[in-house]
């Protein structure tokens, strides 16, 4: 017997009926910091521009292991260790750790989309040099696909001048989003990033059984629509899980925890003076939100859950969301570059760095 558990903000969870939650255990998760810990960005401390993680763009930026170039396999697979350490923590101190994964240019492969929306742009505005998109990638015109983000926008126009300056305002003014309608297109047209179903079971393997993934997010869609993707098979471009936890919406976070959060930014931008300041949004609080929300289940035997690694491609989601976890700067606020497509530039400095799912690409 199955069920669908939450309404607004929605979770789509198809699950045994003997898993429904039991009121939250909120006592605050303390802990000894795992030998090899490598930390959060909160505690880094750079203090000059971010490293530029652009790479060689082999194969319009896929590398032959399926990443993004500007994550090298062991950066990706020492990240994953060191999630693999703290949940093996977690779970010995009888808690539940989850990773919170978000929907797009993370859990999601977007390629599908952008690539339809980058196409139907080079039509509608005669973009000769990208009117035959495979062309364009194998002869170097052009080097990834956009992300759609602002953030992402940025960095797909900085490395493509000669189209920016060929055909301006054609990709969009510097801060905003390159014009590929993207969130007009449903997400059950993306696909689902490399390697999810081997972190499922790596995950429960390294914890015992206890660990959680739960993928999280807002913006155009359903949960049902996220959670479809999830499913299908991997040999359709799927991510092959059986039974995905999936949340979709923005709950509100705590006024405890927006003031962490603006905490957080401000020491950010600190050490980050020549870079653009990060700053929170609705996305930055929803992401946020989700964490409380999580943190306050339990599991079937009443467990304490605990948000060990918060996945997203953005900085002011990471930094919201370890401002709002019980765990505070042990929490691992992992980045996201996903493999043929632009990505933020800010917070390259972070230690944990990923592109796909395959915990040793």
């Amino acid at each position: 017997m199955t069920m669908r558990v939450g309404t607004s903000p929605t979770t789509t969870r198809t699950q045994q009926t003997s898993d429904t939650s039991q009121p939250a255990n909120t006592t605050s998760t303390q802990g000894v910091r795992p030998a090899g810990w490598t930390p959060g960005v909160e505690r880094t401390r750079q203090t000059g521009p971010s490293q530029q993680l652009t790479g060689n763009t082999p194969n319009g930026g896929v590398t032959e292991l399926g990443l993004n170039p500007a994550v090298a396999p062991d950066r990706q697979r020492q990240t994953f260790e060191n999630l693999f350490r703290l949940g093996r923590e977690l779970a010995a101190e009888g808690k539940i750790p989850v990773i919170v994964i978000d929907h797009r240019h993370t859990g999601l492969d977007d390629r599908p989309i952008v690539r339809a929306g980058l196409q139907d742009l080079a039509r509608t505005a005669n973009i000769t040099e990208l009117q035959d998109l495979d062309a364009a990638l194998q002869n170097g015109t052009l080097k990834f696909l956009p992300g759609y983000t602002e953030q992402a926008s940025d960095h797909w126009r900085a490395a493509h001048p000669e189209l920016v300056a060929k055909y301006p305002g054609v990709f969009g003014e510097p801060g905003s989003r390159i014009p590929i309608g993207f969130m007009g297109k449903s997400p059950r047209e993306a696909n689902a990033v490399d390697g999810l179903a081997e972190l499922e079971a790596r995950w429960r393997m390294e914890t015992g059984g206890k660990g959680q993934i739960i993928f999280a997010g807002s913006g155009s869609g359903s949960a049902e629509d996220f959670a479809s993707v999830y499913r299908r098979p991997k040999s359709e471009g799927g991510a092959g899980l059986q039974n995905p936890d999936v949340r979709h919406g923005a709950p509100q976070p705590s006024s405890e925890a927006n003031a962490r959060a603006e905490a957080l930014v401000t020491a950010f931008n600190a050490r980050h003076p020549n870079d653009p300041p990060v700053r929170l949004d609705h996305d930055s609080r929803g992401k946020a939100g989700w964490v409380e929300t999580i943190e306050r289940e339990s599991g079937p035997n009443g467990e304490e859950k605990v948000v060990a690694a918060f996945i997203d491609d953005r900085a002011h989601n990471r930094i919201a969301s370890a401002a709002a976890s019980k765990l505070g700067d042990r929490m691992m606020q992992i980045k996201s570059a996903s493999p043929g497509i632009s990505f933020a530039q800010l917070d390259n400095d972070n230690a944990n760095l990923i592109s796909t799912f395959k915990p040793n690409p």
